[in-house]
């Protein structure tokens, strides 16, 4: 009894403490580091995430795919996308049309005989990230041209799922052209996803184990145990400990005496990189994230990726355009630190002849693809230079999301717009549109 008594006070403040964090992070789950709630429990997460305006299964619909892809799902209509506060000038929210894309709501109220000139495939890049949905590129493009214009783009995808997106809602649509805006930073990413998950499929397993037993069954037990299920202050002690765990693989992995049991782990990437100006450098990407251009770049530098692995999507999009009788358009566009190629200055200076071999390879590769297929090819590269020269002080991508500014979306479109009417590709081949309908039937609200 005696040492109960004296240990009494400790654990009484220990107690106290928890149960402070936990009114804490009730009353304020923001404080939690994103980077700590992806690692909680499953069903905790989401709530968590709800509350935050993050999308989530509950929140998003699924989309039926024909291509044995992994599962594909989009906002629900209406859905407002809230985002972490990163970069100064940009929105912290916005909400998506009747169909759950980033379109101004007026484009989709009246769904009956609604048909566009423009449909425009593609990711976060074509994407309301952190800017408003009348500012980015399609949009713009539909304000200083003559054509009409959708976007059908989620974050989080590549080319596999852009021509899904276009057969379940942009056929319908009955476009005369569809664009499809292929990001070099990380589209491959999205095939290798995907042919990682093909590859899985076969093999009859979903590469997620789960173990019962170790350290790994103690972890899983607790997380899965009731206080895991409901707490977030367990959850972010449990999260802390597979974070630290993370980081302490990622330096094992990079020593000499380790190299050979952490080969399997990716070693820590440093991706950080400044853009220096004869005013002012401005350190871009400060909290080191999109590592996996990085990675993928390497993969492809070993050859453990093929580009080849891109050309199902490319010819899929050049057989709809025949039989549906719209134009189709590839629009490459580059990363914030290849338009800004003269002015970037790599933390890890090997990163610059790496990434600049990685964008080159797959710009000339899908200019040749397309060309093979009749597809007209915009590289944005040189317009992007040109423009940011040109506007400077305004950045066209934002430093820390390192996606494009409004400034940079305005651009965009003003390129395309250009090119566009030289090439006159609203001249269209002289064939009919199927009739295609909206897949309301795979849509599970």
């Amino acid at each position: 009894m005696p040492y109960l008594k004296k240990i009494f006070p400790y654990v009484a403040v220990v107690l106290f403490c928890v149960l402070a964090l936990e009114a804490g992070l009730r009353v304020f789950p923001s404080l939690i580091p994103l980077q700590f709630l992806v690692w909680f429990n499953s069903s905790l997460r989401g709530d968590v995430a709800e509350r935050l305006g993050y999308p989530v299964a509950r929140s998003m619909r699924a989309v039926q795919r024909d291509d044995r892809g992994p599962p594909l799902s989009i906002p629900n209509p209406g859905f407002v996308h809230r985002f972490p506060p990163l970069d100064i000038g940009e929105v912290d929210q916005i909400t998506l049309d009747d169909l759950g894309f980033c379109n101004p709501p007026q484009k989709v109220k009246n769904r009956s005989n609604l048909s566009f000139d423009v449909v425009a495939l593609g990711d976060s890049f074509s994407y309301c990230t952190y800017v408003e949905p009348q500012n980015i590129w399609p949009t713009v493009l539909d304000d200083v041209s003559d054509y009409s214009t959708y976007v059908l783009s989620r974050t989080g995808i590549s080319v596999f799922e852009y021509i899904q997106l276009l057969k379940a809602f942009g056929l319908a649509l009955k476009p005369k052209v569809v664009i499809l805006a292929y990001y070099a930073g990380n589209d491959l990413r999205g095939v290798y996803d995907y042919m990682v998950y093909a590859n899985n499929q076969r093999k009859g397993t979903d590469g997620d184990a789960d173990p019962k037993s170790g350290l790994k069954g103690v972890y899983n037990y607790v997380s899965n145990s009731i206080a895991g299920r409901n707490s977030y202050a367990l959850n972010v002690g449990l999260s802390g400990i597979r974070y630290a765990r993370a980081l302490a693989i990622q330096r094992l992995a990079t020593s000499d005496i380790a190299e050979s049991q952490a080969r399997p782990i990716n070693p820590q990437i440093d991706f950080f990189y400044d853009l220096v100006f004869e005013d002012r450098t401005i350190p871009f990407n400060p909290q080191n994230s999109d590592t996996d251009e990085v990675f993928i770049a390497r993969l492809l530098r070993d050859g453990q990726i093929k580009l080849a692995s891109i050309d199902p999507a490319i010819r899929e999009l050049e057989k709809l355009s025949k039989k549906y009788g719209f134009q189709p358009i590839i629009v490459f566009v580059p990363s914030a630190h290849i338009t800004y190629k003269s002015h970037v200055s790599f933390s890890d200076p090997t990163l610059r002849d790496l990434l600049n071999w990685f964008n080159d390879e797959q710009r000339d590769y899908l200019s040749h693809l397309a060309s093979g297929l009749s597809i007209p090819f915009l590289d944005l590269t040189d317009g992007l230079r040109n423009a940011s020269e040109n506007v400077y002080p305004e950045l066209l991508y934002f430093p820390v999301n390192l996606h494009f500014s409004s400034a940079g979306h305005r651009e965009v479109a003003r390129i395309v717009k250009s090119w566009m009417s030289a090439q006159s590709v609203l001249r269209l081949r002289d064939q009919p549109n199927e009739s295609v309908t909206f897949q309301r039937e795979s849509l599970a609200r």
